[in-house]
């Protein structure tokens, strides 16, 4: 596993030799410590919602910290089932709005319940993910998960990133200042290549599989591994959980993967998801064309992940995406997202389509109505507001007067 931060490397060794296989045919995880190693330092205000872990009672953050997590709710944060191993709610508190360990910066706040899944193996390092809920609701900024319909956010060779205050070397060298590293991510066969097993469905594997030199280590257990959506926000996609070494050549490091526990997060923090258009339906003037702008809110008590939008239905060629900012996004709660909508020049009266967002909503998408209105053609003798009144015939003149004649003289 990625150690926790202070977990000497003796006893990392112990753990490995100790580690013996608990499910037939799944050989144990090699003991390994989870850090930054060739990455930089992360630019202040870059990782809002990674939180550390820290030992309860010790008051220095840089001494205290040993894990690290990431905020997905006010009040919940996701992390390492192997980080809460052996520990109650009360040995624990969490570290927000800080970049530098030890300078007395960011919010600590208590833990009141630790949820570890139930089937975590400490052989195996399956189900290697935990929930804690805090005291008190945090401010920082809460990051949006994984959820289906995103896979192609992280295909294998894109890149992840990952973050933390681990040890920056095998050596156990630790940084006070927040660093982050760029990961490509690997494909499951070549990482099942490297270790006995890998969960394909619960695990992801990132890092240089030949020449190392990039990874997490010890004290970055639990954090975030993140990828970035179409609306360039980060996406929790993993959570630190092992490795054999630091950035060793050979070797990525593993993590467990968000997206195969989702229902498992849903469940255990109470979440509910839903979306909410501002419009049921969308009128065009025909048989004009027009652009018109439909948004749609996480409106639930969870995060939202929206796979794709399309116009569908009878009249569809007559209606079309412009601009689509909600398509591969995940949505933080109550954030929202705007496609932009045309009709054709050639739409009629009759034209009806129906918008419709793919996405991790109960019932899987929400749709929106498009048709369309004839435009309205003035009538001559009853104008509409603002239209001049149409000049009705001239009014009768009176005659003129003849001229007057000269008299007849009398004979």
């Amino acid at each position: 596993m990625r150690a926790p931060k202070g977990l000497g490397l003796a006893a990392l060794a112990g753990i490995a030799l100790a580690i013996a296989p608990a499910v037939a045919g799944a050989a144990a995880v090699p003991g390994a410590a989870p850090r930054i190693v060739g990455g930089h330092e992360a630019p202040a205000g870059s990782w809002p919602s990674l939180v550390g872990l820290l030992t309860h009672g010790t008051a220095n953050t840089f001494d205290a910290q040993f894990c690290g997590g990431t905020l997905v709710a006010p009040q919940w944060v996701l992390t390492a089932a192997h980080c809460v191993r052996g520990k109650s709610a009360g040995d624990i508190d969490v570290l927000a709005g800080t970049h530098t360990l030890g300078d007395g910066s960011g919010t600590r706040v208590a833990v009141t319940q630790i949820r570890a899944h139930a089937a975590y193996s400490d052989e195996t390092k399956r189900n290697d993910i935990a929930l804690l809920q805090l005291a008190t609701p945090l401010t920082q900024p809460a990051m949006a998960i994984a959820g289906p319909g995103l896979e192609p956010l992280w295909p294998v060779g894109g890149t992840a990133h990952a973050a933390g205050w681990g040890a920056v070397a095998e050596s156990g060298s630790y940084p006070t200042r927040m660093r982050e590293v760029d990961l490509p991510l690997v494909a499951d066969s070549v990482c099942a290549a490297r270790y006995t097993v890998i969960y394909a469905a619960q695990q992801v594997c990132a890092g240089n599989v030949e020449s190392g030199g990039v990874d997490t280590c010890q004290g970055d257990s639990g954090g975030p591994l993140t990828v970035t959506d179409t609306a360039g926000r980060p996406v929790l996609m993993g959570a630190t959980s092992y490795g054999s070494g630091c950035a060793f050549p050979g070797k990525p490091g593993v993590y467990t993967e968000v997206l195969g526990y989702r229902a498992w997060i849903d469940a255990g923090i109470g979440w509910t998801r839903a979306a909410t258009t501002d419009r049921e339906q969308v009128s065009f003037a025909a048989p004009a064309s027009a652009v018109q702008t439909v948004t749609l809110t996480a409106s639930g008590t969870a995060p939202l992940a929206l796979a794709s939008v399309a116009v569908g239905g009878r009249d569809a060629a007559q209606f079309s995406v412009g601009d689509d900012g909600c398509s591969q996004t995940a949505l933080p709660i109550g954030a929202s997202c705007s496609v932009t909508v045309t009709a054709a020049p050639s739409v009629t009266a009759d034209s009806s389509a129906t918008l419709t967002f793919s996405g991790d909503m109960p019932s899987g998408s929400t749709a929106v109505t498009l048709g369309a209105a004839p435009t309205a053609i003035p009538d001559p003798e009853q104008p509409g507001d603002g239209q001049p009144a149409t000049p009705g015939p001239a009014p009768a003149q009176p005659a003129a007067p003849a001229p007057a004649q000269p008299a007849t003289p009398a004979p």
